[in-house]
């Protein structure tokens, strides 16, 4: 089984968000220009995994407030065949 993709994530306690001596407490896949924005955030076994250029974090469930799944897009063709 793969891992499942996020597209946001708002934690209970606050993370490093990649910059020197700052935290956050949401992380999320959009691009932007703040330290909460542009991460790679994959959920698996009970852990998010986050990635942002060298930074990957790794929050466990019991941190997650909330996390919103990635949109996933189903081609017609699939739809009309019943898939």
């Amino acid at each position: 089984m793969s891992a499942m993709r996020i597209a946001e994530v708002q934690v209970r306690e606050q993370v490093p968000s990649g910059q020197v001596g700052s935290n956050t407490s949401r992380l999320k896949t959009e691009p932007g220009t703040g330290p909460s924005h542009g991460w790679l955030l994959e959920y698996e076994a009970g852990m998010v995994t986050a990635c942002k250029g060298d930074a990957t974090l790794l929050i466990p469930l019991g941190n997650v407030a909330y996390m919103r799944p990635e949109a996933v897009v189903v081609p017609v063709a699939k739809l009309a065949k019943g898939a």
